[in-house]
């Protein structure tokens, strides 16, 4: 949403640089899954709540992985990690 908003204003710039500009660069599947296996080592509370059936702490344990993160990953593909490593 966040690049639609700056092309509407500007067409003329290129959408990968204003990507790159607003931090959105493609993660690496090795550095996600590293902050994954980060972040549920430092929530064994919620990973174990998840485990034991608790899906909708993925959320949660999603948006930590997010704002471990250097660039903006997608969400989906973290919330995807997660549940592969949990459930």
């Amino acid at each position: 949403k966040e690049v639609f908003t700056v092309l509407f204003d500007s067409p003329d710039q290129d959408p990968a640089a204003i990507a790159d500009s607003l931090g959105f660069k493609p993660a690496e599947a090795g550095a996600l899954e590293g902050l994954c296996d980060s972040v549920i080592a430092d929530n064994p509370t919620e990973a174990a709540a998840v485990k034991a059936g608790n899906e909708k702490l993925l959320n949660f344990l999603t948006g930590q992985v997010m704002k471990a993160a250097a660039t903006k990953p997608n969400p989906k593909q973290v919330t995807e990690l997660l549940r592969a490593r949990l459930l």
